[in-house]
């Protein structure tokens, strides 16, 4: 399910739920290290929690891991 991070369609869910908490548990699969993969799902919840698309929005993000932090990007 963590390819579903970057499709467009869940960017059309969240503006139907504008307010909305957005849930990712067991997340270490989806923050990693960007430098790792290019085409990591982390951007594109850096695009929905930060800037002009956060701004519309207005959704939290809440990530759950198991994983030592130093392996996770921090932005």
């Amino acid at each position: 399910m963590a390819s579903a991070i970057t499709n467009p369609s869940l960017i059309s869910i969240l503006i139907d739920n504008p307010n909305s908490v957005f849930v990712i548990e067991d997340a270490e699969n989806i923050v990693v290290d960007r430098e790792k993969d290019g085409s990591s799902p982390v951007s594109a919840l850096l695009n929905i929690s930060d800037g002009l698309l956060a701004d519309c929005l207005n959704v939290q993000i809440i990530c759950s891991f198991n994983t030592d932090i130093s392996k996770l990007t921090v932005p």
